[in-house]
């Protein structure tokens, strides 16, 4: 499972660059997945849970990390159906 894991972790971070800043002026998401409503409803929702404001880049920091938990999460599940 480790090895999975470290794998998975490599081959996310191979497909993710950031060197690249973010588009535009200001916190803007570079990911084109993040959509104005959802980046406001990941604010709203954390906000709640935290007891404080999340600014914007928080909030594109948040998603960007769910999304690269799913995406080692999924690679070890392909990988696993594979075997």
């Amino acid at each position: 499972m480790k090895n999975e894991l470290n794998h998975a972790l490599q081959f996310r971070d191979a497909r993710h660059d950031e060197s690249q800043p973010p588009a535009g002026n200001g916190p803007v998401p570079s990911d084109p997945w993040i959509t104005d409503e959802l980046l406001r409803h990941t604010q709203q929702v954390w906000s709640e849970v935290s007891g404080r404001v999340i600014p914007v880049e928080e909030a594109i920091e948040i998603l960007q990390n769910v999304k690269g938990l799913a995406d080692v999460l999924w690679d070890i599940m392909q990988k696993r159906e594979s075997s």
